[in-house]
């Protein structure tokens, strides 16, 4: 399997195997030549391999045309893959960021008016 370059990330060639000679038989193993690319990999209870982006690159779509990352190559058995979906954003998480930066923001104020 290979991943073109995402986001100026490394291109990445994977071959599944044994893990000796290069080859990634382990999800530890699978994210380690990932990580080159920006990209890392988990896997569900279900057994369900899931490559996403690190968090640097969150808001990217693998495989778009403007962050690269499309998956290619020769698989010797019957896979089936999802189309990449455009990312959601976490409005949780996107609150408690605002927060953060209103909270050092205003720390900053502070040193500057003291």
């Amino acid at each position: 399997m290979t991943f073109t370059s995402f986001n100026g990330g490394t291109a990445v060639d994977v071959t599944f195997g044994d893990g000796t000679n290069g080859t990634v038989k382990t999800l530890d193993q699978l994210n380690t030549k990932l990580q080159a690319n920006n990209l890392s990999a988990t896997i569900d209870a279900n057994g369900l391999l899931t490559i996403s982006t690190t968090n640097d690159y969150a808001s990217s779509t693998i495989g778009s045309s403007t962050a690269g990352g499309s998956i290619g190559g020769t698989l010797t058995t019957a896979l089936t893959f999802s189309t990449a979906s455009s990312p959601v954003q976490d409005t949780v998480a996107q609150t408690s960021r605002a927060n953060l930066v209103n909270q050092y923001n205003n720390i900053l104020q502070q040193i500057d008016s003291t």
